[in-house]
């Protein structure tokens, strides 16, 4: 009997855990030959940017670029498929970049959301001239 209710009580506690996962995968690609990185369409609602920051592996953490909402400045509104980092033009063939974006929802009850995503920007091998992304898989 001790050993079915330790079962019993093992299979409902298991069931009780849905942890969010840290980050959720953000989009790159490129968009009139220019790196566009975006938050996908995985949420109803309005979101609205907390933070943006750009980051290089073995920088010791300091960001290439970002930029960030205090509170009490006028939000920025955050659409699935919209480029974000817009403002930065540093990307360069050859570099690998990680890319964190915080956002929170308009309902009270929704938490905040961060996305990553880390890639290499190669040249287009068909156009030089053009630029492709590769993401990096850990």
């Amino acid at each position: 009997m001790k050993k079915l209710t330790f079962l019993v009580a093992l299979v409902l506690l298991s069931g009780c855990v849905q942890e969010r996962p840290w980050f959720y995968p953000a989009n790159v690609s490129v968009k009139n030959n220019r790196v566009c990185i975006s938050v996908p369409d995985d949420i109803a609602g309005k979101r609205e940017l907390v933070g943006i920051g750009i980051y290089q592996p073995g920088a010791g953490g300091k960001a290439e670029w970002s930029t960030s909402v205090a509170p009490g400045q006028q939000p920025i509104a955050v659409m699935p498929g919209e480029c974000l980092a817009v403002a930065f033009d540093g990307f360069q063939i050859g570099h690998s970049y990680s890319v964190e974006i915080a956002t929170v929802g308009n309902a009270s009850n929704e938490a905040p959301r961060k996305y990553w995503t880390e890639f290499t920007l190669v040249a287009d091998k068909a156009d030089g001239k053009k630029l492709a992304v590769v993401p990096i898989q850990r």
